[in-house]
């Protein structure tokens, strides 16, 4: 089975009725991904349609999640899909993010890019795949993940644009 595939979409479209779990004002949220790179780095994923604004009850619910967590991303990102096509979630455009307790917003990422940027930033890279080469097949017996599968064009414009991450 390839991983992160929906295998069954009728149950995937089905909607989640939370109506009956209200405590007081407090209602629950939803969070559209979240990756956990081995209890090391946690990254919280949020898609909305077009510049649809993340509801302040969501924000708040992600924040204090991410600003728990020792490592972590949050990203807003946002597509143009109509309701009858699926969202490549790697290709939406990142909207914000926060780390180090901080929003950002920017629009010249995609969401796989900045996750690849913060792993490397994070010195977290040994889980990124380049050209769908697992890091562990990597020729050279000193690979630090897929900087060295990179150009140093590559590897020297990747470590530039790191910058964005910076507080």
């Amino acid at each position: 089975m390839d991983r992160g595939v929906i295998y069954n979409r009728d149950r995937a479209t089905q909607v989640r009725d939370f109506s009956g779990l209200r405590f007081g004002k407090i209602t629950p949220t939803d969070i559209d991904g979240l990756i956990d790179f081995g209890d090391k780095c946690f990254v919280i994923i949020e898609t909305k349609f077009g510049d649809t604004e993340l509801p302040y009850g969501q924000r708040l619910a992600i924040e204090r999640v991410i600003d728990k967590l020792p490592l972590s991303l949050a990203i807003i990102a946002s597509h143009d899909k109509s309701a009858q096509e699926d969202i490549d979630v790697a290709d939406c455009t990142v909207t914000e993010f926060r780390t180090q307790r901080s929003w950002k917003k920017i629009k010249k990422y995609n969401v796989k890019k900045l996750i690849d940027l913060f792993l490397i930033k994070n010195k977290m890279d040994s889980y990124l795949v380049k050209d769908n080469i697992e890091p562990s097949r990597c020729r050279d017996t000193n690979c630090h993940g897929a900087m060295t599968m990179m150009t140093s064009a590559e590897t020297d414009k990747m470590l530039k644009e790191i910058n964005i991450l910076e507080t």
